[in-house]
């Protein structure tokens, strides 16, 4: 207790002292809370920003791949509309038909192409796929039976995509990055 009352005597008595006080002792309390309060902010501030990238990314990934269905929807649709393709059908012609999925396939990058009909029977298949087998349960084609077109993502386990000789082309492998944890 001594040393405290000898500074406050000192700061009494001396204008020197009183005017470093004065100046000193806002900058000692201040400065350490506005230091907090840089850090709370700069840490809510970083947080906040990969938040809204990411959600930035993925809206905009979800916006992309939204317009990409619609594009495979629209081609398979004007082929499935097309008067050759009709033609095709119509008369069972089974090479015209082929020429024409595969055209489609080729054009728009799409790993596989079943014609079916209403029971899930492949109608027509490839040559190099063997004979016509009823494919597994699909949401396109439950959509397809009640007259509404669509496209969408379906999930093949590792036994579908060896069916379809997927199972290699499609495998995507994980590639270690510097900072991956």
């Amino acid at each position: 207790m001594r040393p405290v009352r000898l500074i406050l005597n000192k700061i009494r008595h001396s204008l020197r002292y009183k005017l470093l006080v004065l100046v000193l002792f806002p900058i000692v309390v201040v400065m350490p809370i506005a230091l907090l309060l840089a850090i709370y902010w700069g840490s809510n501030f970083s947080y906040e920003q990969l938040y809204i990238k990411v959600n930035t990314d993925l809206s905009v990934s979800h916006d992309v791949f939204q317009r990409i269905q619609r594009d495979y929807l629209h081609a398979l649709g004007k082929t499935g509309e097309s008067y050759p393709f009709r033609t095709a059908l119509a008369s069972a012609d089974s090479t015209e038909i082929q020429l024409q999925i595969r055209r489609l396939q080729q054009e728009n990058a799409f790993s596989y192409i079943h014609l079916t009909d209403q029971n899930g029977t492949v109608i027509h298949p490839r040559e190099d796929s063997g004979q016509a087998v009823s494919t597994r349960y699909s949401s396109a084609r439950e959509a397809a039976r009640a007259g509404i077109q669509s496209s969408g993502i379906e999930i093949f386990s590792a036994a579908e995509l060896a069916v379809e000789h997927l199972a290699g082309p499609l495998k995507l492998p994980l590639i270690t990055t510097p900072r991956a944890r």
